[in-house]
């Protein structure tokens, strides 16, 4: 699905501090493996390609010169409502065709719109590269943009942005970034304006589309398990009879100059309210660029950052951070701050300019700023994790500025000083140069609906350590034999402690660093009748200090070397999950060891964890989507069963856990025989396996493995639908659901690949009904959410209120639909070779590998699991799969839970 569209905000930021995954690449014009090599088209298409072999994968990421700078009068959207336009396709390739073609690789395609840009991507197996090129060379040049079309994808478009109005924090930026640069391009939001979108006509987007699209106003970037001259000739092959065309420059975004301090309010009902600030800074090819990087990471470079100790620690906010916008023109170095409830915004504000003052007062210390200096760099070498990240950086770079700026990048961030880090404090973040906006929540509540519920948007922290020592003799790995049914897959090594720990190991010198993930059996599932939310406290409270160190030494120690380490909780699990460059494994795991097996639970941070977790639970109750799910399954299962109640639990809940608590929960459940750990990078196994046993040997077991049980649930007698009010919001969320399936029953299987046909895909039925044909919503999906014991199926969608009836209608028609007959055999060979297709992208980055592993050992599938699975589908019949639907699907059994603006939605 096209999931990924608004370049905004801090996805912006991710960008920016993913920021050049060619770092550990030299880059050239010639023939060179590891190195970005670049020829020009005599149409003028760009063409840069860098072999990487580390998976049977390529990407091909295709960028237009094409943003909201691009955008004229009337035509406020217009680029990223094109986007949308492009999928639904040629006279050649239908919308439907393109998905399916791909689909059917087991690859996956996307857009996105930016201020600067249009992208679209493919990520398919090695073989599939002409694929992706003839897609895109035809949409190039052929789409057809029918009237009917456009009509029809103006309700998709307009069921996005009222799904964007549903975060206050979007329109609070909105109106501040209109403010800060009134009348220009980056003064307006990427997906555009509800008028400008309603008006726009096929003269509009055939003019737009024949302008821009254009080989001379684009770049193709290719990465994978290729030969760079094999894509260059293929490329000439797709590409090079596609005439160039007059392109119209961009509009510039000039400076918004000495205009003074501006300032926007904004009162909205809801439970969170916030405070973003931008100050003007200068483009990507200014020399400040990179001080400014730098920057970002002594002001939210982790929880030895200065506004994270300065906002979040002393309790006035529950999230704040800073970014540097990366644009070609005059841009914003930009703040948000989400405050603890009872916080005034005066008082933020004032905490927010006395960090920046004192960073204009003082130079920050050769330790912080050799800190932030690490992790600028880092960043860049993590996002080396895969072919499609390091394709989308290779891009991205090249069409803001060019992709030289990281070669040079490194020695560029080794130079800055503190005195630049001062004078760019006192030279931009200053009054005359900001636009400051308040969000104040009236705190008005929704009314209906149950307490309880799940699936809740985690408080999930990322932390950071440090100690090293020496390699000690202990177990050592073990081979796991390779099925002989698979043929050449990756080894993976399989490691028992004398303590009953589990660790899956698996070398990979794609990039130089490495990931670790862990399960441990202590979710919320085995939270106690009348604590919800203990786990999900415990799992927080790890990284708040242990018996040997505080909590500002261990993420000190970590934070200096850009390691990351972070404790949350799914359903039934707790995880652990973290980062490192190659020579930091051994801090790492210590870390992670230490604050397993020693936690301290001091007092004074028990208190500042509890009102993070409110907080959690007062944004997550402003999520329309999310107040759908806690609702569904609270009203699915009875107070006593474990999926009930939200995994934050409730403000009362949580209000009444104590330190004893706390420590009887993690004497309870955290043992080395509940944890399941892979680690997946630039490691040696022989020696990864010394240092587990090195620092975790001495965890004590506490008794036999466990797993988490799920009591079975009734399906509902009869339809039911549940109204919940949320204040303020423009779209209703909708979540429909029943009891479903134990990740480890039989029909699983069957039941799992009739769910791909049904909801799993951008060419499922309900996609393609309720979307691409209706044009009611920008998402519908279903899932099974299969345990050890058995979940609920869900099925979600966006929509108008005014729509969901026909959105609720056409669902319950396609559940029928799939139970009436057996799905057509090309149907169904199309998922079984999407499933097959995904394995390799499954197992694209570092810390998918091990995610994967750990999910493997958790259901006693075998680690090579991932690799078997997609035979497990292929032998599934028609038949087998019509069978699942009737038995497992249940169109008059079902509760469906609309959130939001209930009111407007008619009366079913």
């Amino acid at each position: 699905m096209r999931e990924q569209r608004n370049m905004t905000g801090f996805m912006m930021w991710a960008l920016a501090v993913a920021g050049a995954a060619l770092m550990m690449s030299a880059v050239s014009g010639t023939a060179s493996t590891g190195g970005v090599q670049q020829r020009t088209l005599s149409n003028g298409l760009e063409v840069l390609v860098q072999e990487d072999h580390s998976a049977p994968l390529v990407c091909s990421f295709i960028w237009y010169r094409v943003g909201v700078r691009h955008e004229g009068p009337g035509e406020a959207g217009l680029s990223h409502f094109l986007e949308h336009m492009a999928f639904k396709g040629t006279e050649r390739f239908s919308g439907r065709e393109q998905n399916r073609l791909v689909t059917a690789r087991g690859g996956y395609l996307n857009g996105f719109t930016s201020m600067d840009y249009t992208a679209y991507v493919e990520t398919l197996p090695r073989d599939a590269l002409d694929l992706a090129f003839d897609i895109e060379s035809d949409r190039m040049a052929n789409c057809v943009l029918s009237a009917g079309d456009i009509e029809a994808e103006k309700g998709v478009v307009l069921s996005e942005f009222e799904g964007a109005e549903n975060d206050p924090a979007f329109l609070l930026r909105q109106r501040v970034m209109a403010a800060q640069f009134p009348a220009q391009p980056y003064g307006r939001m990427v997906i555009g304006e509800k008028d400008d979108l309603r008006a726009l006509t096929r003269e509009q987007v055939v003019s737009y589309y024949e302008s821009q699209y254009a080989p001379n106003n684009a770049v193709l970037v290719v990465v994978g398990d290729i030969k760079a001259g094999d894509v260059f000739a293929k490329a000439e092959e797709f590409f090079g009879g596609i005439p160039a065309a007059e392109t119209a420059p961009p509009a510039p975004n000039p400076s918004r100059g000495p205009t003074g301090e501006k300032r926007v309010e904004l009162e909205l009902a809801g439970r969170t309210s916030y405070l973003q600030a931008v100050y003007e800074v200068p483009p990507i090819h200014h020399p400040d660029h990179v001080v400014l990087e730098v920057f970002q990471n002594i002001l939210s470079g982790g929880r030895t950052s200065r506004l994270y100790r300065a906002l979040v620690d002393t309790g006035l906010a529950s999230q704040a951070g800073g970014w540097d916008y990366e644009n070609p023109e005059p841009t914003v170095f930009a703040f948000e701050v989400a405050l603890r409830p009872g916080v005034e915004h005066k008082q933020v504000e004032e905490a927010l300019e006395s960090v920046l003052d004192e960073l204009k007062r003082e130079p920050v210390e050769e330790r912080e700023l050799q800190k932030a200096k690490n992790q600028t760099k880092a960043h860049f070498v993590y996002a080396t994790d895969g072919v499609t990240k390091l394709a989308q950086q290779i891009g991205y770079y090249h069409v803001i500025h060019e992709y030289e700026y990281v070669r040079a990048f490194p020695d560029r961030v080794d130079a800055v000083t503190a005195e630049d880090v001062q004078r760019i404090a006192g030279k931009y973040f200053v009054r005359d140069n900001r636009t400051v906006g308040w969000l104040l929540a009236s705190n008005e509540q929704g009314s209906g609906g149950a307490a309880g519920g799940a699936y809740p948007l985690d408080v999930h922290w990322q932390h950071h350590a440090d100690p090293s020592s020496e390699f000690a003799d202990g177990p050592m790995p073990t081979p796991v034999p390779v099925p002989t049914n698979l043929g050449a897959v990756p080894a993976i090594h399989e490691l028992k402690l004398a303590n009953g720990m589990q660790v899956l190991i698996q070398e990979n010198h794609a990039a130089p660093f490495a990931a670790i993930y862990g399960n441990i059996m202590a979710g919320p599932t085995f939270d106690p009748p009348g604590k919800a939310g203990l786990a999900a406290f415990c799992a927080e409270m790890l990284s708040r200090g242990t018996e040997k160190r505080s909590w500002p030494e261990i993420r000190e120690d970590l934070e200096f070397v850009a390691a990351t380490l972070g404790f949350g909780t799914g359903v039934q699990v707790a995880t652990v999950s973290g980062q490192c460059m190659k020579g930091d494994l051994a801090l790492l795991l210590e870390a992670a060891a230490e604050q397993l097996m020693v936690p301290s639970f001091p007092a004074e941070e028990i208190e500042k964890v509890r009102s993070e977790l409110i907080a959690g639970q007062e944004r997550r109750d402003e999520d329309t989507m999310r107040v759908a799910e806690k609702e569904l399954l609270a009203q699915l299962y009875p107070e006593e069963h474990p999926l009930h109640h939200p995994r934050l639990g409730s403000k009362e809940t949580v209000s009444a856990i104590t330190r004893d608590d706390l420590l009887s929960f993690h004497k309870r459940h955290y043992h080395p025989e509940n944890v399941l750990l892979a680690i997946v990078g630039d490691i040696d196994p022989e020696e990864t396996a010394k240092l587990v046993a090195e620092v975790f040997g001495d965890w004590a077991q506490g008794g036999e493995p466990v797993r988490p049980e799920l009591p079975p649930a009734r399906v509902p007698d009869s339809a039911r639908i549940v109204r919940v009010p949320v204040p303020n919001k423009t779209q209703v969320d909708i979540a429909l659901g029943f009891p479903g399936l134990s990740r480890l029953d039989p029909d699983y299987y069957r039941a799992d690949l009739m769910n791909y046909v049904l909801g799993r895909g951008f060419m499922s039925r309900l996609n393609m009904r309720i979307r691409e044909e209706m044009g009611l919503a920008y998402y519908v999906w279903s899932a099974y959410w299969a345990y050890w014991g058995a979940g609920p199926w869900v099925l979600q969608m966006g929509v108008n209120p005014e729509n969901v009836d026909k959105a609720l209608s056409a669902a319950l028609e396609e559940l029928q639909g799939i139970q009436q007959e057996a799905p057509p055999a090309e149907e169904l060979k199309l998922w079984k070779d999407y499933v097959e297709g995904t394995v390799a992208r499954r197992m694209e980055t570092f810390s998918g590998i091990a995610h994967n592993l750990v999910l493997s050992a958790f259901y006693d599938l075998g680690p090579y699991f991932p690799y078997e699975y997609p035979g497990i589908l292929q032998a599934i019949t028609g038949e087998q799969v019509h069978e699942a639907a009737q038995e497992h699907l249940h169109p008059k059994g079902y509760v469906a839970v609309i959130a939001g603006p209930v009111e407007a939605a008619p009366e079913e």
